[in-house]
């Protein structure tokens, strides 16, 4: 049987922190996952006079921190707050401009053209990138990285209603873009036919649309035909983009005795049909985090019973997809890891099935049995994760009450 053991993170455990004068919605790198140097974070704000998509970067070296040469490029809305600042702790502001409205979904091209895709509260879509290619070896190149708009900023695809975007994905090419909303639209957007800085067309933007029946919280593009959307009644549905696109939902996956909010979905980044979802849970015979594999959609494959309360954000390990990081309202970071043994290192790749965690089959689906606590810390000790991204090296996430901007390194915590 595989050894199954889940984590908690102590964030005292030589991590970064750095604390921001702004509360962070969103958070995610921007280059290579891969990369262990030089890497370049995109953070989203909310709830503030003026929210501000901001570029930050790491390992600067005693050249430019603290000797003032480096200066953050911000641009300035001169009715509203001033420019952001910066302290010496890492990582440090490269440039930042203004939002309409809350950061309420972010996602990220890693390619050699980097592109920011970000959506808000007042029905807003833009593109951002950096306005030149970055190479991550050379720290003058850092000093004028720069976050430019590609698109017309704070146009809404809803005109002339201005709906809240709930969540985004995007291609891999980046030439379409899936947006839900909060009454449940589903739409895909054409990313070449955006208004652009020069002009507003916006002719043939829309070339798919659907409806979901209630709000839909979270979207994960699976692979490069199907998407998979989660909403406010614990409803997981998979839409070929090839077939119907968003009219009619290929299938549908009812979470297991409750209709509490599903609020994140995390896919395996070497077995698509392997889904991670978390949401709502609080009660003693709900859990927050559920896997499904999509080929049999009756059943969660595993239930997970996570402390936490409420999982509010899923991310698996980008090089080792046997562990499943999960940032929860009430016990801060998990995570989550299954190994094979040392017969079988391969990891998640053969051991997130079935017939291989035999742990408390009840109800013709399988129940995983955790815990969650390192030595000396109390589960519930009132740590509040809601945003993270994950790195070969490192992961970064917001804690409390979202302004606090910390990173921690992968491989240094123990297990408990």
């Amino acid at each position: 049987m595989n050894d199954f053991k889940m984590q908690q993170y102590d964030m005292n455990l030589q991590r970064k922190d750095k604390y921001l004068p702004f509360k962070v919605s969103q958070i995610k790198f921007l280059t290579d996952k891969t990369v262990e140097t030089n890497a370049l974070l995109v953070t989203g704000s909310c709830l503030e006079e003026q929210n501000r998509v901001a570029l930050w970067g790491y390992d600067f070296g005693p050249e430019l921190v603290p000797s003032g040469k480096l200066q953050p490029h911000c641009e300035c809305d001169p009715d509203c707050m001033p420019l952001l600042g910066d302290s010496i702790d890492e990582p440090h502001l490269l440039s930042s401009v203004p939002h309409l409205g809350d950061v309420q979904a972010m996602r990220c091209l890693t390619s050699r053209e980097k592109l920011i895709f970000v959506a808000g509260s007042e029905g807003n879509l833009s593109v951002l990138g950096l306005g030149q290619e970055y190479r991550g070896d050379n720290l003058e190149e850092l000093q004028s990285l720069k976050l430019q708009s590609i698109t017309k900023p704070n146009f809404s695809p809803f005109m002339p209603q201005r709906v809240p975007i709930s969540a985004l994905d995007v291609s891999e090419d980046g030439g379409s873009i899936y947006l839900a909303t909060d009454d449940g639209q589903l739409l895909v957007v054409s990313t070449e036919r955006l208004p652009k800085l020069a002009g507003v067309s916006g002719i043939g933007l829309v070339t798919g649309k659907g409806m979901d029946w209630c709000a839909v919280t979270t979207l994960e593009r699976i692979d490069s035909n199907c998407i998979a959307t989660a909403n406010q009644v614990g409803q997981l549905k998979l839409w070929d983009m090839r077939r119907n696109g968003f009219l009619m939902p290929e299938s549908r996956m009812l979470r297991p005795g409750s209709s509490k909010a599903f609020l994140c979905i995390a896919s395996h980044p070497g077995q698509p049909n392997l889904i991670a979802v978390g949401g709502e849970g609080g009660g003693k015979s709900e859990v927050p985090v559920y896997m499904w594999d999509t080929r049999a959609t009756k059943y969660p494959l595993i239930e997970m019973p996570c402390p936490g309360e409420c999982a509010l954000s899923l991310q698996f390990h980008p090089t080792q997809p046997d562990i499943l990081y999960i940032g929860t309202e009430a016990a801060g970071l998990i995570k989550v890891t299954c190994r094979a043994g040392s017969a079988q290192p391969e990891g998640l790749a053969t051991t997130w099935k079935q017939e291989s965690i035999r742990m408390n089959v009840g109800g013709g689906h399988c129940v995983l049995k955790v815990e969650a606590a390192l030595p000396g810390l109390e589960i519930d000790y009132g740590r509040s994760v809601h945003t993270l991204d994950v790195t070969n090296s490192c992961i970064a996430c917001c804690s409390d009450d979202n302004s606090i901007l910390q990173t921690i390194p992968c491989n240094e915590v123990a297990l408990a």
